[in-house]
């Protein structure tokens, strides 16, 4: 006869497993950041910053503007849709940034990290944007990934957050495509 386990134990097991997944997700995110000052690092924030919210908004007039008014659609679906998911699952979780510099932007105006709205923005309009050409596709989805990385380098993300942010991203990006 097969012997279950009982739904404590079933429980302590998942909850070891899932501290020592979060110890890890912290080691790999600690190896990644970048703490000193100098040119890369300006270079990261650069990187990191062209995932901001309000960047693909002026995208978005500007796609608008020149005549393209599908892919300016598309994308400034993704910006306000993904914002109210992401501040729900923030709020929801309420995982607190890394620790390290303090008094940025990204940490006066939202302590929590995960998921990360930014990779979720880039990858979902990857997704989007890559529906028109695959080296569109590949160009955006390693401009993504760059994003993503960059931000956790400047110790604005753990790994996790950047990962379930691309993830969320990938799947409202498919379902925009489809839909739109």
């Amino acid at each position: 006869m097969i012997r279950l386990p009982s739904p404590v134990s079933a429980l302590s097991l998942l909850i070891i497993v899932l501290e020592r997944l979060l110890a890890l997700d912290h080691a790999l995110s600690a190896r990644l950041t970048i703490r000193q000052a100098g040119l890369l690092r300006a270079i990261l924030q650069v990187i990191a910053h062209t995932g901001d919210g309000l960047v693909w908004i002026a995208v978005g007039i500007g796609l608008w503007l020149i005549g393209l008014p599908e892919p300016a659609l598309r994308e400034e679906i993704i910006v306000f849709a993904l914002n109210g998911i992401v501040a729900a699952l923030k709020f929801a979780f309420r995982r607190r940034r890394p620790t390290g510099q303090r008094g940025t932007l990204y940490f006066e105006l939202d302590a929590h990290s995960f998921p990360s709205g930014h990779a979720a923005r880039m990858s979902a309009l990857a997704v989007t944007f890559g529906t028109s050409s695959p080296a569109i596709a590949i160009g955006m989805g390693m401009w993504a990934a760059l994003v993503s990385l960059a931000r956790v380098a400047l110790g604005i993300h753990y790994f996790s957050d950047v990962t379930a942010g691309a993830v969320l991203g990938i799947g409202v990006g498919a379902i925009i495509a489809a839909v739109i």
